[in-house]
């Protein structure tokens, strides 16, 4: 009974819906596959929120920098309060990598691009979400980056980008 319990609580259970996290967590998870023109990774360890030296609360990121709208000041508070997460906790983002033939945590490869996906954050609302993106460039560099996606008809779509740090 425990195990059963435990299995639904789970992010996006099989046997139900993903939770409005996990579904934007594929979302990015797509969008990231298909734009990269070199062999990626995802990697399956919890990744810190970025704490950058520019601004003080991470509301002060919506005053610039964005491909397109900023986020609400609530998903920025979410999203700053937030811990060390992996989007690769939902079933559905397992699977979907899976399908693509995509390695999870790999060994280190110079001609390899790892991307660590942390969980999003949904507003209230269920119609925004925030999630945190580093992408690590053997042997040349990392950045991090914001991406901001909104709820349509059912489906989620990246409608905006923010660089947070890059080296």
């Amino acid at each position: 009974m425990l195990l059963l319990l435990l299995a639904a609580a789970a992010p996006g259970h099989a046997d139900r819906p993903p939770s409005p996290a996990c579904a934007a967590a594929e979302r990015v998870v797509e969008d990231i596959l298909t734009s990269s023109a070199t062999q990626t990774s995802i990697s399956g360890t919890p990744e810190p929120r970025f704490r950058g030296p520019a601004w003080k609360r991470a509301r002060e990121l919506r005053q610039g920098g964005w491909s397109g709208p900023p986020p609400s000041v609530e998903v920025l508070d979410q999203w700053e309060r937030g811990e060390a997460s992996t989007a690769t906790t939902c079933v559905n983002v397992q699977a979907y990598i899976k399908a693509k033939g995509v390695s999870v945590d790999p060994a280190s490869d110079a001609k390899q691009v790892r991307v660590a996906i942390a969980m999003p954050v949904v507003a209230r609302s269920g119609a925004e979400a925030l999630v945190q993106v580093w992408t690590y460039r053997q042997p040349v560099g990392t950045s991090a980056y914001l991406h901001l996606l909104r709820k349509s008809a059912g489906r989620w779509s990246v409608i905006s980008r923010r660089l947070l740090a890059i080296s």
